[in-house]
């Protein structure tokens, strides 16, 4: 990431995503170029693609759970993850912990549905 901030011309659109391929060892000088989405996306797409994409992983997120507290959980797991694993171009990856946020999903539907019984209950017997 400090290889971004030192061209501050890059910052905002990186290198360019057509430009190099994100699992090419060598590119741009790096041995290990695109050992994690994070700092792959940031060079090549900009801050500007990071946060495209973080309103994406949102916006996917609100519209399947419908609370925005637990959509910027997720977003932000989700970054958290891809600076440390390829949680983005892995389909492994990515598979695995869009299941494991599907399951939290339901399990959060689910408690949701037994607060509003419970409340509506709670209402219905009340004199």
């Amino acid at each position: 990431m400090r290889f971004m901030l030192e061209e501050p011309a890059k910052i905002p659109f990186g290198y360019g995503l057509g430009n190099y391929y994100s699992a090419n060892q060598t590119a741009l000088g790096f041995h290990h170029f695109g050992q994690s989405d994070f700092g792959t996306f940031l060079i090549l797409g900009g801050f500007l693609f990071m946060i495209l994409i973080g309103v994406f992983v949102f916006s996917a997120f609100q519209s399947t759970a419908g609370h925005a507290a637990f959509s910027l959980i997720v977003c932000v797991s989700y970054m958290i993850f891809a600076v440390y694993t390829q949680v983005y171009v892995n389909a492994q990856t990515l598979t695995i912990s869009l299941l494991i946020f599907a399951v939290i999903i339901q399990v959060f539907r689910r408690e949701k549905k037994k607060v509003i019984q419970y409340e509506e209950d709670r209402y219905h017997y009340l004199p």
